[in-house]
């Protein structure tokens, strides 16, 4: 689009353009085509090109001239009204234009210094019938008129003066041609007449010394200050110097082609059908480099990008350029629309609503749980409500439950010790202090067929793995899969290897250790050795079946500990 009476640039139809839509090209060529075109008709800053028209400048005042220098902006020309403006030297006006007269304004003193003034109307300390003369340096006097009529001004050797002395009377007057090759007629005159000069002016006082020419005449020195006259040549010959002066000839020096060839030079190209020695065809090809103005490559695929001198390479979305529908990353201001991944840690403020992720919520007191609701899909705050037998402490960070009731069931130490349990009401918890096995029941019901308290289900022969026995005295324990208790049966005093444990994690593991008596084994973790806690000095004495239960806790890369614990002999 052009631009307005203003100087004001519209884009052409079709823009602005709407954010995360594809660049087509019938928009982007009319654009870029008319960006391109107003540019070129814009005045250039480092004076490339120059102005087709009139350049229209702002009026400006005294203090801020129109047009000013870009080191002293107080300093240039402004517009002060209707044919009236002025030239401005630091804010202050020193002369004033108008279709008419140049005014220096006062206050301001004009100096002219090798300069002819072409019309003067007055001259400072000038008057009627004087005549101003250069006295000095920078200094002007005037001269009185004369008084007495016939006086004539004359120099004395030191100064102008008028003098009365008559000049005498011409009674002949005649005019010579001297050297010039010129003649005159008419002379002398004696009274009045014209004296009329003819012939040709000679080459020393300016002239050509011709009075003929054809067409194609060349004129040339033919001697030291002579000039004359060389006829045109034929079709086909050329001028050139013979003797000192130039004269036509036959080009003789322009000989026959018998062979051409091409190179390609370090553009990358190259060149087949040469060389040509009578007839033909060169053909270029190849690939045209960077610095020769090609690209480099011979397919490119997407947006291309520059790499120096090397080769285009093709851009790469979401690292050279954003493509169409991609993340934007953080942005520092502005309203972020369509994106994905937008980080919550910055730029985001208020309280993050359920439907976007949060909570909803902005303050807690101690022990509060955000609880589910299908009622505006909302997440609700509420804490704990003890209920009988349990009691419930909020604390900054924690809740604590724990049992209150004392006599909902009764407890009966089968050995030394008692442990304090709450079984459930109706029923008995009975315990073995010295194994930590327990079972639930009226205390005649044989081991075998409940359950542990701490959830390990009662071992028999169809749940175990198969047998573990040693390899060079090594025996692989691998708890990857813990659906399957572990059938260890050592043949000496062997290392057992356990493999396959969580990394900073603890794993709990069940075994039966057959053939164990009297055995003194060595505990590692993924063929390291491992600190180990045990039940005692965990030598089996026994002839039977020892039932154990195992954890792993892996504390760092090579640092673990491994606790191993006797539930009880047999099954």
């Amino acid at each position: 689009m052009p631009r307005n009476g203003s100087g004001t640039y519209t884009l052409p139809s079709g823009n602005p353009v709407s954010a995360n839509t594809t660049i087509e090209a019938n928009w982007a060529n009319t654009t870029l085509e008319d960006i391109g075109t107003e540019l070129t008709d814009s005045l250039s800053r480092n004076g490339e090109g120059g102005m087709l028209a009139s350049l229209r400048m702002f009026a400006g005042t005294s203090s801020a001239p129109g047009a000013a220098w870009a080191d002293e902006t107080t300093s240039g020309f402004y517009w002060a009204g209707a044919d009236e403006w002025y030239a401005v030297s630091v804010t202050t006006p020193v002369a004033k234009f108008t279709s008419s007269e140049v005014t220096i304004p006062a206050g301001v003193t004009f100096t002219a210094t090798d300069a002819l003034v072409g019309k003067a109307t007055n001259l400072a300390g000038g008057a009627a019938n004087k005549i101003a003369v250069q006295s000095a340096a920078d200094t002007t006097t005037f001269i009185d008129a004369p008084t007495v009529s016939n006086t004539f001004l004359e120099w004395s050797g030191s100064a102008f003066q008028w003098s009365a002395t008559s000049l005498g009377s011409v009674t002949s007057v005649d005019v010579s041609g001297g050297t010039t090759g010129l003649t005159t007629s008419g002379g002398p005159i004696t009274t009045s007449g014209t004296i009329t000069i003819s012939g040709t002016l000679g080459a020393t006082n300016g002239g050509t010394a011709q009075s003929t020419w054809t067409s194609g005449d060349l004129l040339y020195a033919s001697a030291s200050n002579t000039l004359s006259k060389l006829s045109v040549g034929t079709s086909g010959q050329i001028l050139t110097v013979v003797g000192g002066v130039p004269t036509w000839s036959t080009d003789t020096g322009t000989g026959t082609v018998t062979s051409i060839d091409v190179s390609g030079g370090t553009t990358g190209l190259t060149t087949s059908g040469g060389p040509v020695t009578s007839s033909g065809t060169i053909t270029l090809s190849g690939t045209l480099g960077v610095p020769n103005g090609g690209t480099g490559a011979t397919t490119l695929t997407g947006i291309v990008k520059g790499n120096g001198t090397s080769a285009f390479s093709a851009a790469v979305a979401g690292t050279d350029y954003i493509a169409p529908g991609g993340a934007l990353g953080t942005p520092s201001s502005g309203t972020l629309t369509n994106c994905t991944s937008l980080p919550l840690s910055t730029g985001v403020t208020g309280t993050l609503a359920v439907a976007n992720g949060g909570s909803g919520q902005t303050t807690y007191t101690d022990g509060q749980l955000l609880i589910g609701n299908s009622t505006g899909n909302t997440l609700t705050k509420a804490t704990i409500t003890a209920g009988s037998g349990i009691s419930v402490t909020n604390g900054s960070g924690s809740i604590t439950i724990a049992a209150t009731a004392t006599s909902a069931g009764t407890v009966v130490d089968t050995a030394a010790n008692q442990a304090l349990v709450n079984p459930t009401a109706g029923n008995t918890l009975y315990v073995e202090s010295d194994t930590g096995r327990a079972k639930i029941g009226d205390g005649s019901t044989a081991y075998s067929s409940l359950a542990y308290v701490d959830g390990f289900e009662g071992v028999n022969a169809s749940a175990f793995g198969s047998a573990l026995t040693p390899s060079s005295g090594t025996i692989v324990v691998d708890i990857s899969d813990l659906s399957t208790v572990k059938d260890i049966q050592p043949s000496g005093n062997d290392t057992i290897n356990i493999t396959n444990s969580p990394a900073s994690k603890t794993t709990i593991f069940e075994f039966i250790m057959t053939n164990g008596g009297g055995k003194t084994l060595t505990w590692q973790l993924d063929g390291n050795a491992a600190t180990v806690t045990l039940d005692g000095s965990f030598t089996f004495t026994t002839s039977g079946t020892d039932h154990c239960v195992g954890s792993i806790y892996r504390q760092a890369p090579g640092d673990y500990i491994i606790n191993i614990f006797r539930i009880g002999e047999g099954v």
